[in-house]
């Protein structure tokens, strides 16, 4: 599969992020994109980042594997009140919880086997 490739600073309001918001000239503002980070994750690893970064896939190779499995967190500043263009996470039943909630969450299905998560607990 390939990796996520990454343009640093697109999570700002700036000329060079409203090319990317066009259409029309969205693939020549990726293409051209100065300085992108590619994040070369093994199985297992994990990235955080600001969703607002631009980030797009690179190619999958069908006989390599065409699937990918995706954690996605969201976490925000409660005080935070601006419109980032992102809802976060989509399961409404885990919609404002704090990182702290989580690990509690977390610990809870560990102990008891199911919690938010399932069967199976995720180790953090």
């Amino acid at each position: 599969m390939g990796a996520t490739l990454f343009l640093p600073g697109t999570h700002l309001s700036t000329p060079q992020r409203a090319l990317f918001d066009d259409v029309t000239t969205r693939d020549g503002m990726v293409r051209d994109f100065e300085g992108p980070k590619q994040a070369l994750l093994r199985k297992g690893d994990c990235v955080v980042f600001d969703m607002r970064c631009l980030h797009v896939g690179h190619g999958n190779h069908k006989e390599k594997g065409g699937t990918r499995v995706l954690f996605n967190l969201t976490f925000r500043n409660s005080k935070a009140t601006e419109n980032i263009g992102y809802d976060g996470s989509i399961r409404d039943d885990v919609r404002g919880w704090t990182l702290g909630g989580m690990q509690r969450e977390i610990t809870r299905g560990e102990k008891e086997g199911g919690g938010a998560f399932g069967e199976r607990a995720i180790k953090m």
